[in-house]
């Protein structure tokens, strides 16, 4: 089946529509943590319209009694990927988490974050459709400390091909 990655993007932002009414399976245990959505294959990496590859997760948090105030986390997101013009690119790079997470389904979205850090004009680990392929690590982290949050959900590896289809994006 193949899935339009334009509706995809239409389909997440009905789908944090919805996480304000609940969260609808995409969580398990009682931690901060990403949200995982099996038919939006959340998180997951897709071509941005610019053809170049964007990283899109939810930071949610089930707890019903904590809230957690703005740049209480941070996801760390390595990436190792390969272009048609280097076959080894590694980057890592930090996401904070700049909104509160209010109890019972605080959420925090990144959309189209570009994980491959283009450090100069022409770098050929710019990650473009149907010329990069491979693998990003999403670990949630506290802030301040750096330490990884314990629990479910909290350390995620996302694979895909450079298609871009939503099918081919593997999540564990």
């Amino acid at each position: 089946m193949m899935i339009d990655t334009g509706s995809v993007r239409s389909a997440c932002a009905v789908a944090v529509l919805m996480l304000v009414v609940g969260l609808g399976g995409c969580t398990t245990g009682n931690n901060v943590q990403f949200a995982r959505h099996s038919v939006l294959k959340l998180p997951n990496v897709l071509p941005h319209s610019s053809e170049r590859f964007g990283l899109n997760l939810w930071v949610v948090n089930p707890k019903k009694n904590k809230s957690y105030e703005p740049n209480a986390f941070r996801v760390k997101v390595e990436s190792l990927h390969r272009t048609d013009f280097h076959s080894d690119c590694q980057r890592t790079t930090y996401i904070p988490v700049t909104g509160s997470l209010a109890a019972d389904g605080g959420k925090f979205v990144v959309e189209d974050y570009f994980f491959d850090d283009e450090q100069y004009a022409g770098d050929p680990c710019v990650c473009r459709r149907n010329q990069c392929s491979g693998l990003v690590t999403i670990t949630l982290q506290y802030a301040g400390s750096g330490n990884k949050v314990s629990g479910v959900n909290t350390k995620l590896h996302i694979s895909w091909d450079e298609q871009g289809n939503l099918e081919d994006v593997d999540v564990n």
